[in-house]
């Protein structure tokens, strides 16, 4: 799975195979990129238009000076949710579900940017509406869509994406091969090593592709089966199978023809292999083994047998494998999970399968409303990152069932901790409805509406939530609603009162102990007003003492907001110097955590700290590249103060340097970008190690955790060993990877081995 990261750095999604042909294609959508804005590959599933898309894009992506994004939305089923996905593929965690649309127009204005939509078909009419209203709005925009339905807007430019050529080739290097023979041989090149296209089988494996019409999915599903059978016998069977199989109503041809291989292939499964197949078409995207054994094991494919069935249906290309080594995840391909869902729906499991998923977040969801205080907190958001789409499915089915308010609880705190405020919003709103809901569910819903700045709005919440409360005695909601009602007064501008109630909350809960991810945010917002104030010894006890809890029981989200409000404190105050290196730790929790939202409050008073240190040039460069981060929040972290500070910081920053060069400064920070600013603040705060400590050329960290690979660890494994998040043990181990020229842990093993102190 690609993580939040790696997509606002413009990578495409890997590709495990060999891209064949289609040099026409590539070449006409290469052109068109030089005369169109929109250009939508439309055709129909199995065709190829997702990695014709991945192989152009890669050719082109050079082109566009504010770089590429590629955005699957397949799993996604909520249409109101297609512009926050949008947003948070490019790294910017829309605020508001009811505007992300607003976000995205203030972040692509200037933008010369490539936008990749994949798989539209089922969400058309959203897509086509986002579309159209981000080109008008983006002179610089373009947008590539692939769909078996064309988006039929304005300025759409559709190219048909029809099978491979089943023709011979006229190329010189391989005279007698077409397009589709070529895909096949490379297939059955990697199913059997030994395997071979000879004088012998060429010419079944000709008449094979023209049976298949050269589509491509239906070519690797045929490709999967020459360990047992030859070109020959492949053909007859699926000679036999489309001519005598009907296909569903409304197909025919080539339609005809991949329903017809597929069911071919399904045939051929065992009845184990059958019934997966079938129970996996339930989970949306990509996912791990440890759900498919929760999900689809039972009656008739018991759980010893899940593994050994899974990789059999790998074998045979009808799941495919993603993920890295240690880190698998698997997939099936849209056209084949269609299959796999009408055979569900046949044996009357759909419902089953779709509780059970249910039933698999209710269990998660209850261990991580306990563990979310505890170090367990970065291995939960983890998680929560990797099976994002298969809890979207869940909340949905639990909301049609009526039984969501714990399980929601939770997960919208996990939306919150990444900083996904608006979808956490957008659930919120439907799990607590203003009538029925309980009293944590409406406060849940007001914090969240507090948080865009829609103070009035949330006050009926907090009333009927406070009602509630005192009806019943619950003194833990009093606190939560006390903590809730001190944000909304910091909103409104109404500082001693906003303290009032925050410390009133906070009371409740030290008195009682509470165990809650939230219930930190109390001393935090406390020492934001304390800061506000000119309290700034006030400010500094309150940080400090959530950071030092944070650090005893390993939790590191509201510590490192801690972190950065005491960053703040000691810039107001006029240490500059000492607010430095309490933001850098925030920044390096925070990128850790993947919050951008937290990212971008700490990089903002780290400019400030650098205007105050007297270097405004790196001041104005850090707002252009954090620029981009403004408009993630879309509004004021901490209310109306906040940015008034901000303005203030950026208006000295252009007093010092006069408008010319702040602009030209600002310009360059913009072009650096966020990602490699803050690349450059984390390797800032690394203190240089002894040189006896750690052998060259790897730095402290990286010679860490080449040590624990060494010990044959994953990098799930390292990473809870240290207590950070696998990604970042991921990029560290491209990183170790790179500086010793190596490409496999049991090279890394070797290296440690002889370079050990």
């Amino acid at each position: 799975m690609i993580s939040a990261t790696e997509r606002r750095m413009g990578r495409l999604p890997a590709e495990f195979t060999s891209f064949i042909g289609r040099n026409a294609e590539l070449h006409e959508i290469l052109r068109l990129f030089h005369q169109s804005r929109l250009i939508t590959l439309a055709g129909p599933g199995g065709v190829g238009k997702t990695r014709l898309a991945i192989q152009a894009v890669a050719q082109t992506a050079e082109n566009y000076a504010d770089g590429i994004c590629f955005i699957d939305l397949g799993a996604l089923h909520e249409a109101d949710l297609i512009a926050a996905t949008v947003c948070e593929s490019l790294g910017l965690s829309a605020q508001n579900v009811g505007a992300p649309g607003t976000i995205l127009v203030e972040y692509l204005a200037t933008r010369h940017l490539l936008l990749i939509l994949d798989t539209c078909e089922h969400l058309v009419d959203a897509c086509a509406d986002l579309t159209e209203h981000l080109l008008r709005a983006a002179p610089r925009l373009t947008i590539l869509t692939t769909t078996r339905i064309p988006l039929n807007i304005p300025g759409e430019h559709v190219l048909g994406i029809g099978p491979l050529t089943c023709a011979p080739s006229t190329a010189d290097d391989e005279p007698e091969l077409s397009e589709a023979a070529r895909l096949f041989a490379d297939r059955a090149t990697a199913v059997a090593h030994d395997w071979q296209l000879t004088t012998t089988n060429l010419r079944p494996v000709h008449r094979l592709c023209e049976r298949l019409d050269g589509i491509p999915l239906a070519l690797e599903l045929a490709a999967a089966h020459v360990r047992t059978l030859s070109a020959e016998q492949i053909l007859a069977r699926l000679d036999h199978r489309i001519l005598e199989v009907p296909s569903r109503r409304g197909r025919r041809g080539r339609h005809q023809t991949l329903d017809a291989t597929i069911g071919w292939s399904f045939e051929l499964c065992s009845p184990q292999e059958k019934l997966l197949w079938a129970r996996l078409s339930a989970l949306t995207g990509d996912f791990d083994l440890d759900i498919v054994e929760h999900v689809c094991a039972g009656e008739e494919l018991p759980p010893h047998d899940v593994v050994a069935t899974l990789s059999s249906l790998v074998d045979q290309s009808i799941v495919l494998r993603t993920g890295s080594q240690d880190d698998a995840r698997f997939r099936l391909l849209d056209t084949v999970r269609e299959f796999g869902a009408r055979e569900l729906e046949r044996r009357g499991e759909r419902d089953t399968l779709r509780s059970r998923i249910a039933d698999w977040l209710v269990e998660n969801a209850g261990q991580a409303r306990r563990d979310l205080t505890t170090g367990a907190q970065v291995g939960w958001l983890d998680w929560y990152a990797r099976e994002q789409h298969q809890i979207r499915e869940a909340c949905d089915h639990l909301l049609r069932g009526g039984r969501h308010e714990e399980v929601f609880l939770t997960v919208a705190r996990l939306m919150a901790m990444h900083g996904l405020i608006g979808e956490a919003r957008y659930w919120a709103g439907r799990a607590f409805p203003d009538t029925t809901a309980s009293g944590e569910g409406l406060t849940m819903r007001a914090m969240f509406t507090v948080m865009h700045n829609e103070v009035d709005a949330a006050r009926p919440l907090l009333d009927r939530a406070a009602a509630l409360a005192e009806s019943t005695g619950d003194e833990p909601l009093k606190g939560f609603i006390a903590l809730v009602d001190g944000i909304a007064g910091l909103f409104s501008g109404q500082l001693a009162e906003a303290r009032t109630r925050l410390e009133e909350g906070s009371a409740i809960h030290a008195r009682l102990d509470t165990r809650d991810a939230l219930v930190p945010l109390g001393p935090v917002f406390i020492a934001v007003v304390a800061a506000l104030q000119g309290d700034f010894d006030g400010a500094v006890e309150q940080a400090a003492a959530v950071v030092a809890a944070g650090a005893e029981a390993g939790e590191l989200w509201a510590r490192s907001y801690a972190e950065a409000v005491w960053g703040m404190t000691l810039m107001l105050s006029g240490e500059p110097s000492a607010g430095l290196l309490r933001l850098r730790e925030a920044l390096r929790v925070k990128h850790d955590l993947d919050d951008m939202l937290g990212i971008a409050l700490a990089l903002e008073f780290y400019g400030g700290c650098l205007l105050n240190l007297g270097t405004p040039e790196a001041a104005a460069r850090l707002i252009g590249s954090v620029d981009d981060a403004r408009t993630v929040s879309g509004i004021s972290m901490f209310g109306p103060q906040h940015t008034l500070i901000r303005e203030i910081m950026e208006q000295q920053c252009r007093d010092a340097l006069g408008e010319e060069v702040f602009d030209a400064q600002r310009r360059i920070g913009h072009q650096l970008g966020l990602e490699r600013t803050l690349a450059g603040i984390l390797a800032e705060s690394d203190p240089p190690a002894p040189a006896q400590s750690v052998p060259e050329p790897l730095t402290k960290r990286e010679y860490e955790i080449a040590r624990l690979v060494s010990q044959g660890l994953t990098n799930r494994q390292i990473a809870e060993r240290l207590g950070i998040a696998k990604r970042t043990v991921d990029t560290h181990m491209e990183n170790i990877l790179t500086k010793l020229a190596i490409s496999s842990r049991v090279q890394i093993g070797a290296w440690i081995q002889r370079n050990a102190p």
